[in-house]
């Protein structure tokens, strides 16, 4: 289980399961503030990374990711031993490929990990299998017509901070949509 807002990680620790040794697959749900759940994800499948040190040169291989369409594997390296915010982006590698060479890997050792980038950052969908469905709530008035405006702003990379923002003249207040 991780907390809504913390780095999206999660290290398997259940007797038995050991990702130095083979990958996993596992199906995701989440909690809404009310304590909601949300249905079953398809399975996400981790990948497993092996290195082989070739002397001048360092092999990566690793397994196919499953979970969702993406775009591109990145290969990263940290030469520090500490991670985080320490990892190098090596190179990208089309989502058919699970191989790379690493040609100039630093004298001192180094930890590879691969990344799976998606091809949007960020996608919201409405669930699609509800019984029934709500249509926004409409009033009528002596206020006249109503006319409404819309912005938004697109989610940073890597975020999911984009705003949708409707304004509203006319009618009768309060709106509500």
């Amino acid at each position: 289980t991780i907390e809504y807002g913390v780095e999206s990680y999660f290290t398997d620790s259940t007797s038995g399961v050991n990702p130095k040794v083979t990958s996993y697959r596992y199906k995701v749900t989440t909690l809404d503030a009310c304590g909601n759940e949300s249905p079953m994800s398809a399975y996400h499948e981790t990948m497993h990374v092996q290195t082989t040190n070739n002397g001048s040169t360092v092999d990566l291989l690793w397994d196919n990711y499953e979970g969702f369409n993406f775009g591109f594997y990145r290969i990263l390296r940290d030469s520090t031993g500490l991670g985080g915010a320490n990892w190098e982006k090596l190179d990208s590698v089309t989502s058919a490929n699970f191989t790379y060479t690493d040609i100039s890997p630093p004298t001192i050792g180094a930890n590879y990990a691969i990344e799976v980038v998606p091809n949007a950052v960020c996608e919201a969908k409405k669930q699609k299998n509800f019984n029934s469905s709500k249509s926004n709530t409409s009033s009528v008035g002596n206020g006249g017509t109503i006319s409404v405006s819309t912005s938004s702003t697109d989610a940073s990379f890597g975020g999911c901070d984009g705003t949708a923002t409707v304004s509203a003249t006319g009618g009768v207040e309060p709106y509500t949509y």
